[in-house]
This record gives structure tokens, C-alpha cells and sequence, in this order.
């Protein structure tokens, strides 16, 4: 019997973790599950938190229709319509595949998980945790993304986010939301999936029956349909493999290592349940500096993310009282002010790391 998606978020499961990290393997087994679906990346959240946010070149004009927006939907009227809109659309595929409970696995949902839970309070959720450096290497060998090279290189782009803020986000999220989030860690998903799934399928309502967990675990490599989003190999294989576990060892070199671990930093890794790669990476000579080294990513990357709000609330709302679509000369220069203004306080955060 097909089950609704509450109005609160209940048959609503959100499966966590940052790219790289095994989502699409651990979704792809759960989509196995007669009761479950968990079709390839929805992205629905992340577009509905930024309702009424359009391209700058929108014909309509980009500031009259945030502005008309914000206006219309009011201080509650966001969480209301993304609640609305998000439980048609989850509640239309429970219904064409005769599930009950949604599971959606979109990694950067990391970056908005204060608004999911304001919209859906009584949802689940599954974080899948990886260790930081396999998640590193995955990203080199799958998608030849350098994050090492990115992050020493002062890059501005969404993969620096998810080593940094989205862990940060995810640790902090873990513990707030203790009764709501099961945690599931990657390596022991792939030694042993049985086990994993058997404690997996409680938190989520479902029993755990050892006959529905086989048949989850030996997913036909043809059974999922092909997605841009998500992990290109899973479509490749037919079975559960720990054969890339540990493996940055073989895959990051020295330089590498020493950047990710400056940018990450022990605690984190610790936090996560790695102290095991933080001996390793000491015993290859990967030094442990103070808690400026992290600290010093960490405000690189958070000075991006304030700029890239800046630039999205800069073309997406109205000064007061100016009903115009073409920025005025003011406004150009306030939007210059607030970049150089950001620029300075990152060079200066810097300069006092490197003190």
C-alpha cells in the first residue's frame, strides 16, 4: 500500500554525505527495497530555498522578481510553498512506483540543511560518512577534480565547499539531530552491507528482513536508470566492493596529502571517526600544524560563500524604493564596495595566518 509523504516530512528520508562519498552506491541498494524509492539526485531542495531567485538576465528582470517574491510569500510563505511544491512532486513518484517512503540523495544538501528541517521537521536522515582523503582521491580518479591543487590555488568553485563548510555543516547537523540521523560509514558498508542495511532499515521504519537485504545487496547493474548526476561506476557493477578503500594511499601524492590535511585538519577527521588516517597520513610524513592551517581554508572558502550570496542577493532584490531592473550607478558601487570590502578582510586573514 502506497503511503503519502507527511506534511511534516514523515515517508521522507534525506540520505546525507558529501560528493564522493558512496551515496549512490548505498542509494542504489536502498532503491532495491520494495517499499523504497530513491531515484538519482533530485536537486529539489536546493532550488526551492532560493524561490524567486533567477539569472540576472532574466527578460522579467532578475530584482523585480525576488523582490515580488519576497514581498508575496511573506516571513512564513518560502517554508509553506517549498513544503507544498516538494511534497507533490515527492508524493507524485511514491505513487508511480508504489513505494512508500522517498529517499532523496542530493550530497550538497549539506549547504541547506537548517532550511530542510525548517520545511520538513519530522524527516529522516542517513549520513553516509567516508574518509576525507578516499573522498579526495574519488574525486581525482572519477572526475579528474583536483581539490588539492583547487584549495592551494585560492579556486572559487562548489568542490571547495564540501571538505570544508559541507563537513563542518554535516558534523554540526549530526549532533544536533541525534535521534533523526543515523550515521553509516562507507567501509563498513562495503565489508559488510548486510550488517549495515540490518541496522539501516529500523531507523527508517522498515524491518529487516534478511531475505529483502540479500536481494538489496545484489543489485542488477541494469536495474537503475542512467543519471549525469551521481557515481558513472555504479552502473558498471553488480556487486559490493572494498577494493577503494584506503585508496589514496596509492592515488594522492605527498604534496597532495599535506594540503588536504591543512585544509580539513585532525579534528575533523578525528570527528568523523578517522584517527586511524590521521596516524597514517603522520606515518608518510604528512605534517600536523596548528589550527591555523585549517582555519586559514576555512575562511577562504567562507569569504567565497559570503561573496556568492552577496552577488545572489545583489540580482535577486530591490534596494528600497528604486522600481528599476537595470542596476543604478549606486548600486554598482555598493556591489564593488562589498566584493573589495571582502577581498581586504581575505588578504588580511591571511596575512595573520601566516604570522
Amino acid at each position: 500500500m502506497t503511503l503519502r509523504v507527511g506534511a511534516e516530512g514523515q515517508g521522507l528520508v534525506f540520505l546525507l554525505g558529501v560528493p564522493r562519498s558512496g551515496t549512490t552506491l548505498l542509494a542504489t541498494m536502498l532503491d532495491r527495497h520494495p517499499a523504497i524509492t530513491a531515484p538519482p539526485e533530485p536537486w529539489l531542495m536546493l532550488a526551492l530555498a532560493e524561490l524567486g531567485r533567477v539569472s540576472p538576465r532574466h527578460p522579467a528582470g532578475s530584482t523585480l522578481v525576488g523582490s515580488a517574491v519576497d514581498q508575496f510569500l511573506g516571513s512564513d510563505g518560502l517554508i509553506l510553498s517549498a513544503r507544498g511544491a516538494a511534497t507533490a512532486v515527492y508524493q507524485n513518484h511514491l505513487e508511480q512506483s508504489g513505494a512508500s517512503i522517498f529517499v532523496d540523495k542530493t550530497p550538497r544538501y549539506a549547504l541547506i540543511l537548517d532550511f530542510i528541517v525548517s520545511v520538513f521537521p519530522r524527516a529522516r536522515y542517513i549520513w553516509l560518512r567516508r574518509d576525507p582523503m578516499d573522498v579526495a582521491a574519488s574525486y581525482l580518479t572519477t572526475w579528474r577534480t583536483d581539490l588539492a591543487k583547487m584549495l592551494a590555488s585560492r579556486t572559487d568553485a562548489p568542490e571547495i565547499f564540501d571538505l570544508t563548510i559541507g563537513l563542518d555543516r554535516l558534523i554540526e547537523f549530526g549532533k544536533r539531530r541525534t535521534g533523526f540521523v543515523h550515521v553509516v560509514h562507507y567501509e563498513n558498508l562495503v565489508c559488510d552491507p548486510h550488517q549495515e542495511l540490518a541496522k539501516l532499515l529500523p531507523h527508517i521504519g522498515l524491518e529487516a528482513e534478511a531475505s529483502t537485504i540479500e536481494s538489496m545487496v545484489a543489485f542488477n547493474k541494469n536495474g537503475r536508470p542512467k543519471c549525469i548526476f551521481g557515481d558513472p561506476k555504479i552502473h558498471a557493477t553488480s556487486r559490493v566492493h572494498n577494493n577503494s578503500v584506503g585508496g589514496w594511499k596509492s592515488i594522492l601524492d605527498g604534496n597532495r596529502l599535506q594540503i588536504l590535511f591543512d585544509a580539513i585538519g585532525p579534528r575533523r577527521m578525528i570527528e568523523l571517526g578517522y584517527a586511524g588516517t590521521v596516524e597514517a597520513l603522520k606515518q608518510k610524513g604528512i605534517v600536523e600544524r596548528d589550527a591555523s592551517a585549517p582555519m586559514g581554508y576555512q575562511q577562504m572558502v567562507r569569504h567565497y560563500r559570503l561573496a556568492r550570496e552577496v552577488d545572489i542577493k545583489q540580482s535577486s532584490t530591490l534596494d528600497s524604493g528604486i522600481p528599476v531592473t537595470r542596476k543604478t550607478a549606486k548600486q554598482r558601487l555598493t556591489e564593488s564596495a562589498q566584493r573589495f570590502s571582502l577581498r581586504i578582510r581575505f588578504f588580511f586573514d591571511r596575512l595573520r595566518t601566516a604570522i
